[in-house]
Order: structure tokens, then C-alpha cells, then sequence
């Protein structure tokens, strides 16, 4: 049983007494560990797995089903006591907490995806058993294939949203939500066989954990200075492009912006190299530059920009663009000040 201790307003104690006592194995004092609730069981109740143990929380607030919670390790023994950031605690310090978990294994987000490509032919179906990680997989390859048409907003695919969801109800099946089963699955058949298992768990963890870190980073900056990483086809694999969306340079400090809306997009082309789009977009008009490093390249992007700006106008927008032969340097640069926000299918479409 988790009985919740005295209160701060700004840290909540937890002991835990779980059925085992060999905490010392399985924690570790000062670690954070991203915990999960495996199922609420009312308004003050819920099952918490941290660590491949699921115990059971007397909580004095309601706790979500699939909700993911920051936990820090206090002791260890006789019993072990973590404390539990709220649900209101700074952003920032949860941000902080998370980037020293998994920094070490940050990748980008193509390369994620293509680790877990290889990773599910030497799966179990006792692993993958009600993920439907293969499905999710697959359509967030052909989402990044063919983004034009109905495909659905990769970064909703990919999850980066399903607490958000939670708290509306049941989320729409995502990555994140597929490779949470994966890893509850996996853990139960480490307890068996963990040496069969440990690869796969590690190589499941890892997808989470980059997933979580983008989540909280994103959530943590100033709205003025974010920015996406987005999985696309770069015509042989999957790849990961940058996206950084902010207010135009000539509304910051107005009184009355006009609302208009700087994108640039940086993402590297099999074939093409470095590329970088970078648009002006007010209402629902669009007007901007592609840049790449060769003549060659930019005459590919003229030769392609028509398609660009039907596939803009069939989303509702009027688009004008040039094609601009541009250095390295330029291409790679990252934006400063600028923010993301979702301007109705843009993510979707091919670059």
C-alpha cells in the first residue's frame, strides 16, 4: 500500500509498502524514476508501477489511467519513501529532472523509429500483446511517406499529446500509448526471462524516453522559443526534420500584432542534402524561401514547387515561393526565437 505523508505546497511524500522488501536491488536514493498508473481505482486510489513493481496508492488527489508520474527516491530502506512532484509543481523542475534521465540517450526521432523497425521482428506476440505497436509503426511510415491527402498530424501520431488527451478521455491509439503496453508487457516477461527480454525493454525505454524529453522540453521553454522534432521519408528512410514556428519578426513588441507567423522547417533530402524552408504565413496566405546547398538541388525544388503549392492550396492556403542556393552553415542554423504553433495541416505536408 502507498500512503501519502504530510503535504508541502510544493512537494508530496510517499511511502510505499510494496509486497517485496528488496528495495535496495530495484532503487537507488536521489534517482528520479518515471512512474506509470496502471489503473485508478477511484478518487484517492490507484496502481502504480515504478521499476516493474506495481503497488498499490492511496492518493490524495485523482490519478489518471495511463498517466505518467515524476517520482524522486528518498530511501530505500526499511521502507522506501520518494517523493511525488504535483500535478502544479514548475515546469521547469520537472523538465530538469527529466533531462538528467535521459539525456544519455536523446536521439533524433527518425533514428527512434528505425530502431524500433528492426527491434519488432524479434519480438514475442506475448511482447507486442494489445500494443498494436506493428500497426502504429507502419502508419506513422506511411503517414511520412505520403503526408498529403487524409494522413493524420504526425506529431499526434507519435504522442507527444496523450496526457493532454487523457485528461478528455480515452486518447486515440499513439506511439506513445503503444510502447507503454510494449514496455508493461516486457517487464512482466523480464521477471521470467530477463536476459531474453533486457535488450528489448532497454531499446522500449529508450523510444519513451525520447519521446518524454521532447514532451517536457517543448512544455518547459519560453512560448517564444520552441520548436518540433517531425519523422518523415527521406526517400530511404525514415529521417528527422525541425520544425520552429514563431511570431514574424516585425510584430514582436507590438502593441496590435498582425498575427502573422514565421515557419522554418530544416530537414535533409536523400538526393537533395541540407534543405530549409523558412515562410511568412498571415491567415491563410503563405509566402516565403527554400534554400539548398547545390544549383543542382534547387532546380530539383523549382521543378517540385508546384506540387508544393497545390498541395498548400488544397489545405486553404494561397503560396508563393522561391528556390535560393544557400551555405551549410545557413541551412543548419538553428532559428532563435521562434515558437510552435499549429497552423492547421502544415505538418503534414511532403517537403
Amino acid at each position: 500500500m502507498i500512503n501519502f505523508g504530510d503535504i508541502s505546497p510544493s512537494l508530496l511524500k510517499v511511502i510505499f509498502q510494496p509486497r517485496v522488501s528488496d528495495f535496495a536491488s530495484r532503487f537507488v536514493k536521489g534517482e528520479t524514476i518515471q512512474g506509470y498508473v496502471m489503473k485508478s481505482l477511484g478518487p484517492d486510489s490507484a496502481v502504480i508501477r515504478l521499476n516493474g513493481m506495481e503497488m498499490t496508492a492511496s492518493t490524495p488527489r485523482p490519478l489518471a489511467q495511463g498517466q505518467s508520474i515524476l517520482v524522486k527516491v528518498e530511501q530505500t530502506g526499511p521502507q522506501l519513501v520518494v517523493s511525488l512532484l504535483p500535478a502544479d509543481a514548475p515546469v521547469r523542475e520537472k523538465t530538469a529532472a527529466l533531462l538528467r534521465m535521459y539525456l544519455p540517450v536523446a536521439s533524433p526521432i527518425g533514428a527512434v523509429l528505425e530502431d524500433l523497425a528492426k527491434l519488432l521482428p524479434g519480438l514475442s506476440s506475448a511482447a507486442l500483446k494489445g500494443s498494436g505497436l506493428e500497426k502504429m509503426l507502419d502508419d506513422i511510415r506511411k503517414s511520412a511517406q505520403k503526408p498529403e491527402g487524409d494522413s493524420k498530424n504526425l506529431l499526434q501520431m507519435m504522442g507527444f499529446f496523450h496526457e493532454a488527451e487523457l485528461l478528455s478521455g480515452v486518447p486515440e491509439q499513439n506511439l506513445k500509448r503503444s510502447l507503454l503496453a510494449a514496455r508493461r508487457n516486457l517487464e512482466r516477461l523480464m521477471e521470467k526471462e530477463p536476459k531474453q527480454y533486457r535488450d528489448a525493454l532497454k531499446k522500449v525505454d529508450n523510444a519513451l524516453a525520447n519521446i518524454e524529453l521532447r514532451q517536457l522540453m517543448n512544455t518547459a521553454e519560453k512560448p517564444e522559443g520552441k520548436s518540433w522534432q517531425i519523422p518523415f521519408w527521406n526517400g530511404e528512410k525514415m529521417d528527422t526534420a525541425r520544425l520552429f514556428i514563431g511570431r514574424d519578426e516585425k510584430d514582436r513588441g507590438k502593441a496590435k500584432p498582425n498575427q502573422t507567423v514565421r515557419l522554418t522547417l530544416t530537414l535533409k533530402m536523400t538526393g537533395l542534402g541540407e534543405v530549409r524552408a523558412e515562410a511568412i504565413a498571415y491567415k491563410e496566405r503563405l509566402e516565403g524561401a527554400i534554400y539548398a546547398a547545390t544549383d543542382s538541388a534547387v532546380q530539383a525544388v523549382e521543378h517540385a514547387m508546384p506540387s508544393l503549392v497545390k498541395s498548400l492550396g488544397d489545405i486553404g492556403f494561397t503560396a508563393k515561393f522561391s528556390a535560393q542556393r544557400a551555405s551549410r552553415d545557413f541551412l543548419t542554423r538553428q532559428p532563435i526565437g521562434e515558437t510552435v504553433l499549429p497552423v492547421k495541416n502544415l505538418l503534414n505536408l511532403r517537403a
